[in-house]
């Protein structure tokens, strides 16, 4: 919902601006409590043994879930865990396959929010590259009704352009061909006493 806020008086800008400043403070915290819990799975997983970009190993529970952003090896894929505290089987739900060269990863059907595609991810699916035009996108690309919410990536394609012909160069020990001497051309008589030059073949 958008506010017209140059028709709020000032105690009404003053009470919004507290509320802005509140929420923005609730942001800053929760942020910084996402961050603590997932250094200290980290750190919990290193304790344990397990190593970043190590074969996947099925969680017990919380206590060894694994944290947003870790790596896995899976079904010979390299996996990153979207969301804390992930039990799920990478490929199936809230992981997303890595790339090592960075191309787009092959589209996996999101189970919910968590592992929905954001609006811009590049996904590979039946044989062509997508990108997702809208948040939180759990839609097939490609599939009816799916035209709003992917667009597929066509690749321009840049015609060489045609080679010219480069000028011939000259060799500079070639003499050049002599040219004809040009005739000189002769004044029209004009009846008077004026004395030509003779010509001269």
């Amino acid at each position: 919902m958008e506010i017209d806020i140059s028709s709020l008086s000032l105690p009404e800008l003053r009470e919004l601006q507290s509320r802005v400043i509140q929420a923005i403070d609730q942001k800053k915290q929760s942020e910084r409590v996402a961050a603590q819990i997932r250094d200290l799975s980290m750190q919990l997983l290193d304790a344990t043994g397990r190593e970043m970009q190590a074969a996947w190993v099925q969680p017990t529970g919380a206590h060894d879930s694994y944290p947003e952003g870790w790596q896995v090896t899976h079904n010979g894929k390299l996996w990153a865990s979207l969301i804390p505290g992930n039990v799920f089987e990478p490929g199936v739900s809230g992981w997303r396959e890595v790339t090592l060269d960075g191309s787009p990863s092959a589209w996996v059907q999101p189970t919910g929010a968590h592992d929905a595609y954001p609006l811009g991810s590049e996904v590979l699916h039946g044989g062509k590259r997508w990108v997702s035009l809208v948040d939180g996108n759990v839609w097939k690309p490609g599939a009816p009704g799916s035209e709003t919410l992917w667009e597929e990536v066509v690749e321009e394609v840049v015609e060489p352009e045609e080679p010219t012909d480069p000028e011939e160069p000259t060799d500079p020990e070639q003499p050049e061909e002599p040219t004809e001497p040009e005739t000189p051309s002769v004044p029209e008589w004009n009846g008077s006493s004026v004395t030509y030059p003779p010509v001269t073949s």
